[in-house]
């Protein structure tokens, strides 16, 4: 599996899932790291991705926490509506 959903990928092999994010270097060059562990099923994947969201954020209050949960939050349900259209297709 390789599809892309904005600047993340939901990749996969044969024993695992994980998602990827795409950015761009200082050189202008484009790339990819690893933003979830590897995981047997998408409840894990999604619980992964929310937690190193949250571990990687830089907010100083409730409010700002709040913010990027909801951003996350929101990236991930784009990532499972975008996997649900490839696989009604």
């Amino acid at each position: 599996m390789n599809i892309e959903c904005g600047n993340y990928i939901l990749k996969s092999d044969n024993m695992n899932l994980w998602v990827e994010e795409m950015y761009t270097t200082k050189k202008g060059e484009d790339a990819s790291r690893v933003v979830t562990g590897y995981h047997q099923d998408f409840e894990h994947l999604a619980e992964s991705f929310m937690m190193r969201r949250m571990r990687g954020s830089d907010a100083e209050s409730m409010k700002q926490l709040l913010a990027d949960m909801k951003s996350a939050e929101s990236d991930m349900r784009h990532i499972i509506k975008k996997l649900a259209k490839e696989v009604v297709l």
